[in-house]
């Protein structure tokens, strides 16, 4: 049995929460049961249809909401003593029972220090780079790009990947959906990618709008100006390094999702940032590519990618979240 309330569940909520989502989707809901346990589980209305027909990312998103529930419970003196992951009508379930202990974990202090940033970093200097190689090389999970020349090549390579998929208008569709490129939106504080978060400014935000759609997307693509309007090119070129996030083939994506948020919060606690490029790991082609040439192991999948750097004094990051009171239930 675990001394696990309903009042200090809100909490935990809220602090687990802020891990990081696909499209920040925020799927995941806790339920706590009658008997103690704790069960995470995925809000099928915020799975992506079009972008994660397999529902690989909402999983991920999952596990990184376990690993905040687990580091959570930490700070009220509580620790994940089992876990029990099932699939439910094609969606990953998290049992969790929890035991008292006195373990403190120091990436709970990373949690509120971590952001995802999507603008350019400072340059890098010589202190950063050894510290984003090092905590590469220790995770044992994530090659860290750190020349100039792999970082252009990577830039270019993601405006290339993204492009493929914003020549899907049901791709573009459903992320319109999840972007909230006013402030009269009404989840403008809530949840999706609003335009601060997104780091546009207001003439951007209604150039988004309009480009985005069908069948003006189309039209700038006949006319090869398609790619330079979703350019992300230069910003990613101002990257300290880009980290290459691989884990075993076949590994629960779930597990894969506790990894993934781990290591962001080992970049947080040094001070730096990420901002992810998914469409190199959600590409097959594109997947295959950059494991080809950055000598990743064939028995290794690349999950993310993801722009690392020091944020400039100026950054305003933003973290938009869902009360915690409308993610949980008892049972």
């Amino acid at each position: 049995m675990t001394n696990l309330s309903p009042d200090g569940l809100s909490n935990i909520v809220a602090k687990a929460n802020l891990a990081p989502s696909v499209h920040n989707t925020q799927p995941t809901r806790w339920e706590l049961n009658k008997d103690g346990t704790l069960r995470l589980f995925l809000d099928r209305t915020r799975v992506l249809s079009i972008g994660d027909p397999e529902r690989r990312d909402a999983s991920v998103s999952l596990g990184a909401a376990f690993e905040g529930t687990r580091l959570a419970l930490t700070t009220i003196g509580l620790a994940i003593k089992g876990y029990e992951v099932s699939l439910v009508e094609g969606s990953p379930e998290i049992l969790i029972s929890t035991a008292p202990s006195n373990t403190a974990d120091s990436l709970v202090d990373a949690i509120d220090r971590r952001v995802t940033w999507r603008g350019g970093f400072m340059p890098a200097t010589t202190k950063t780079l050894k510290a984003i190689q090092d905590i590469c090389e220790k995770s044992g999970d994530a090659v860290a790009v750190v020349e100039e020349t792999e970082i252009a090549w990577l830039a270019s390579f993601n405006d290339e990947a993204s492009l493929d998929f914003f020549r899907n208008p049901s791709y573009r569709a459903e992320l319109l959906e999840w972007m909230r490129l006013s402030k009269k939106h009404e989840n403008w504080k809530r949840d999706g990618l609003n335009a601060q978060a997104l780091n546009m400014t207001l003439i951007e935000a209604i150039g988004a709008n309009i480009i985005l759609r069908k069948p003006i997307f189309e039209f700038c693509d006949r006319l090869n100006v398609a790619r330079s309007l979703i350019s992300e090119k230069e910003l990613t070129r101002s990257s300290a390094a880009i980290a290459l996030f691989h884990r075993p083939f076949g590994e629960d994506p779930v597990k894969s999702g506790a990894a993934f948020y781990q290591l962001l919060l080992r970049f947080a606690l040094v001070g730096v940032m990420a901002w992810p490029m998914a469409v190199l790991a959600d590409s097959p082609p594109h997947r295959q590519a950059v494991a080809h040439r950055f000598n990743i192991n064939d028995n290794r999948r690349v999950i993310n990618a993801f722009r690392l750097g020091i944020l400039p004094s100026t950054a305003r990051p933003t973290r938009i979240r869902l009360p915690a009171s409308e993610l949980f239930t008892t049972a």
